[in-house]
């Protein structure tokens, strides 16, 4: 069963995220599966929506969309944990790469709980504040940004 925990607990980033398959969503999450990531908002959410609400999320911010690579997969009964690389071009062009790691429980061959335990928004988080600042320069003073200030 470790094995099949494995599997399941890697498809929110590997299919439903990364290859976009909203559809995947309603078959490998649980109705109320409890969702807890940092990265887009801090409240936790509900059910196959809130993945499909993550996905279209990156998607839009990474509209080339995203890879994962996981290692580290420890499964233990109900529970996966995994650590992740997550690579993509930002939106404005610049690529991002950070790090996180999850803890998933599964019930009955679905997602119950998915919980962010750690990640590092660093280089996100610098590429959105130097857009997000670019952008409000630009408003100030009608002029091009340079695209130097995003690493």
């Amino acid at each position: 069963m470790s094995e099949e925990n494995k599997s399941v607990a890697q498809l929110l980033h590997l299919e439903i995220i990364q290859n976009y398959n909203l559809d995947l969503a309603d078959k490998v999450i649980h109705p109320d599966c409890i969702i807890h990531t940092p990265v887009a908002d801090p409240r936790p959410g509900r059910g196959p929506e809130t993945a499909k609400e993550m996905s279209r999320y990156d998607k839009d911010m990474f509209p080339d969309g995203m890879t994962f690579d996981h290692y580290n997969i420890i499964g233990e009964g109900d529970l996966v944990s995994f650590c992740w690389v997550a690579k993509a071009t930002h939106k404005s062009g610049k690529p991002v790469e950070f790090k996180g790691i999850d803890v998933v429980r599964i019930a009955d061959g679905k997602i119950q709980v998915s919980i962010v335990v750690h990640v590092d928004q660093k280089p996100r988080i610098r590429a959105i504040r130097n857009i997000a600042e670019r952008s409000s320069w630009q408003k100030r003073t009608g002029a091009v940004a340079n695209e130097h200030r995003i690493q």
